[in-house]
């Protein structure tokens, strides 16, 4: 299967006006993807490791991603970033999709939105899955590291995302972690992204977790704080803690298959495809252009664009036999 063009950015409003934009992918039960802020659900489509990631989650379910206001391609201009800002924005794309119950994945610095979006609304949430997520944000902001960076970001934007996005992926991906600089340039001025760092500083939900009703997986790296993760699991009533060797905060690298084979039978995802009444093999081939930030910007967005559909044309070879 030759992978999907680009998906169709859709928009909708906040309760207080702002615009969101979101896309939906795949069918099936629905999992809504938070992101981990900031986003740029239209730019990530364009990097292949991010890409195949959610097409797993599409190939079974109906996957949903958004950009939360600030960011991406919802409203730029905002005077507040808050814990309350981010559900808000969740509770919008929801609603306009007209989704009654899915699964929510919240990762990093969406997984506090996520806590508080599933203790708000127990009914519409059949699982929550947790990816290096905290519950105090001074767990992650009170560093030494995210410090600096916090300081660097108003200094010297640049640096700011070259070191960020290095960090994010514990120093290795050298290719990818440059890609993704690009991304988080694209993504969000340095004002929006000192207002995301600053008030998430201070959000604590952890009062919240006793209220989570639904069956939560929570996944931590651990190089990233095991006793964080810990913490989150022992709070949700029957969560389950699985924690992986390294620090990358990215589940879709060198580990993707390790960090699915997790995730795959907690969403209902371990099953083998079944077409016609008997089991049946697809092959599913991910492909992805080399230099693509580059080409970007020697190209131009349209000219990208066009390249980028038709390396994205479906091609389809056809084989037989048994087993």
């Amino acid at each position: 299967m030759a992978s999907r063009s680009e998906p169709r950015i859709r928009y909708c409003r906040a309760p207080d006006g702002v615009s969101i934009a979101f896309w939906s992918i795949g069918q099936g039960d629905p999992i809504v993807d938070a992101g981990h802020p900031p986003t740029h659900c239209e730019a990530e489509w364009r990097l292949g490791p991010i890409r195949a990631w959610y097409e797993r989650f599409a190939t079974r379910h109906q996957f949903v991603r958004f950009d939360t206001r600030g960011m991406g391609l919802s409203a730029r201009e905002i005077q507040e970033y808050s814990l309350d800002t981010m559900v808000r924005d969740l509770e919008a794309v929801v609603d306009a999709l007209a989704i009654e119950r899915f699964t929510l994945v919240g990762d990093m610095n969406s997984g506090t939105a996520a806590v508080a979006y599933a203790a708000r609304h127990p009914d519409r949430i059949a699982r929550l899955v947790l990816w290096c997520a905290y519950a105090r944000g001074r767990d992650f902001f009170d560093d030494t590291g995210t410090r600096a960076l916090r300081d660097m970001a108003d200094r010297d934007w640049h640096m700011f995302t070259e070191t960020a996005s290095r960090s994010r992926f514990s120093w290795s991906a050298d290719a990818h972690a440059r890609d993704y600089a690009g991304l988080w340039r694209a993504a969000i001025t340095p004002r929006v992204q000192g207002m995301l760092m600053d008030s998430l500083r201070d959000v604590d939900v952890t009062p919240l977790l006793p209220r989570i009703a639904a069956p939560t997986l929570v996944l931590q790296r651990e190089d990233r704080g095991v006793d964080v993760a810990r913490r989150i699991a022992d709070g949700i009533p029957g969560a389950t803690l699985t924690t992986f060797p390294g620090g990358s905060a990215a589940p879709y690298l060198e580990d993707a298959e390790s960090v699915w084979a997790v995730i795959a039978p907690f969403i209902g995802d371990d099953a083998p495809v079944v077409a016609g009444g008997r089991e049946s093999i697809h092959t599913i081939l991910f492909t992805d252009m080399e230099r693509n930030t580059e080409l970007l910007q020697l190209l131009g967005d349209d000219r990208w664009r066009a390249l980028l559909r038709e390396h994205e044309r479906p091609r389809t070879t056809t084989c037989s036999g048994r087993r």
